[in-house]
């Protein structure tokens, strides 16, 4: 925790090669979700965010990151990272 209370939990895939790729970064014991977000990183496939919103704030303290492969089959798939917000 910072001096504002908040902090940041990452969570990566290693790689989006399927048709839909989520990822779900989780706030420690003690906190919950105030807000959090995705970063696309591409490679030779065309990756799209679909969504990015708290899975369920007050009880599990994740936050829920998809995306979807739109052109897929290149060794290079690219990859998903999220995060999440906690505060106490």
């Amino acid at each position: 925790m910072t001096e504002t209370g908040l902090s940041a939990r990452v969570k990566s895939s290693l790689k989006v090669d399927r048709t839909v790729t989520a990822v779900s970064p989780a706030c420690p014991a003690g906190t919950y979700v105030v807000g959090g977000g995705a970063n696309i990183v591409q490679g030779h496939n065309t990756i799209a965010l679909a969504s990015s919103l708290a899975s369920n704030p007050l009880l599990a303290g994740t936050w829920r990151v998809t995306a979807v492969t739109l052109i897929g089959g290149h060794s290079h798939p690219g990859s998903i990272q999220a995060f999440a917000i906690c505060a106490k």
